[in-house]
């Protein structure tokens, strides 16, 4: 059995990408037939020797039964915050394929609260081809799922009545809205449906774009990409992989830049200043009146009069 959790490489600048594959899958879902491996193209990078890159797998497929969602979760919050101490950092980057973009957003509101009490500053969610409101395939599997008591391909419906994947949107656009976590995200969808739905003349992907583009702004189809492929670059020059590095050196640009603004905040009570909190962190501008109260990530103003 492929291990759970498993380090390619720890961090020497506190942030760690978390790789997180999707249904009936396993870590090879990022490997080309001819052995490309994305992890591996990105611990060889240039220029990002410092970050961390870490593997996380988990029991799927038809045989899984009940072993739900649910469970995906608590064991990754087990190995990224407790087993490998992934989260012994201030920043965090999630690349999922699929549902590991179901999971990963699941984790988030539910360990909000102890993602905050540990100091996580900042997230990213690099998604890729994964169906934020469910795919239509996975009705097509209703039957074969409720026969094995699959309970993963349930939670995949694309249905009014799938509450648990409709709350769970729901959850974390409001975990968004809030800024309690400062969220940074980029969308990748795919482009064809797979070849043996071609074949079998269904034109549709298995991801279809409304439900791979929901989050973020900018999101970018990979061209001649399917459900598979689209999380296989076959080299460094392959665009996913170099939309990967330019989220990866925005992303640390953007917890810099604020940094170094939280940084400059010296005089609570000046009058010319004043916080405002946005999915990036916090933003300056002037000229603010009245006796009111402003905060920002880990900062609070007051304005006097």
């Amino acid at each position: 059995m492929t291990k759970q959790g498993q380090w390619l490489r720890k961090s020497n600048n506190g942030l760690n990408v978390v790789f997180i594959h999707g249904i009936n899958s396993s870590d090879e879902c990022w490997r080309t037939k001819e052995g490309a491996y994305w992890p591996e193209l990105l611990k060889a990078e240039g220029g990002l020797e410092e970050i961390g890159i870490y593997l996380f797998s988990y029991r799927t497929g038809f045989n899984t039964g009940s072993y739900s969602l649910g469970d995906i979760v608590d064991s990754l919050n087990e190995h990224i915050s407790n087993l490998d101490k992934v989260l012994d950092s201030d920043r965090v980057i999630f690349v999922c394929h699929s549902m590991g973009g179901i999971i990963a957003r699941r984790f988030l509101v539910r360990e909000e609260s102890n993602l905050i009490e540990k100091g996580l500053k900042y997230i990213g969610l690099f998604l890729i081809a994964s169906p934020s409101l469910g795919s239509e395939y996975a009705n097509m599997l209703g039957l074969i799922s409720a026969f094995l008591g699959h309970t993963q391909a349930k939670a995949l419906k694309f249905s009014q009545n799938n509450v648990w994947l409709n709350d769970l949107d729901k959850d974390f656009i409001n975990l968004k809205d809030t800024n309690r976590l400062n969220i940074i995200g980029k969308e990748l969808i795919e482009d064809l449906s797979l070849k043996i739905t071609r074949f079998l003349g269904i034109k549709k992907q298995i991801v279809e774009p409304f439900s791979g583009a929901k989050y973020f702004g900018q999101s970018f189809k990979v061209p001649g990409s399917d459900h598979i492929t689209i999380a296989r670059p076959e080299s460094k020059d392959a665009v996913q992989h170099r939309l990967l590095i330019g989220f990866i050196k925005d992303f640390e640009n953007t917890c810099n830049l604020t940094a170094t603004q939280a940084s400059k905040i010296q005089d609570p009570s000046n009058p010319t200043k004043r916080v405002q909190e946005n999915h990036i962190g916090v933003q300056f501008n002037n000229e603010i009146s009245g006796g009111e109260v402003y905060q920002g990530e880990n900062i609070t103003i007051n304005k006097t009069t």
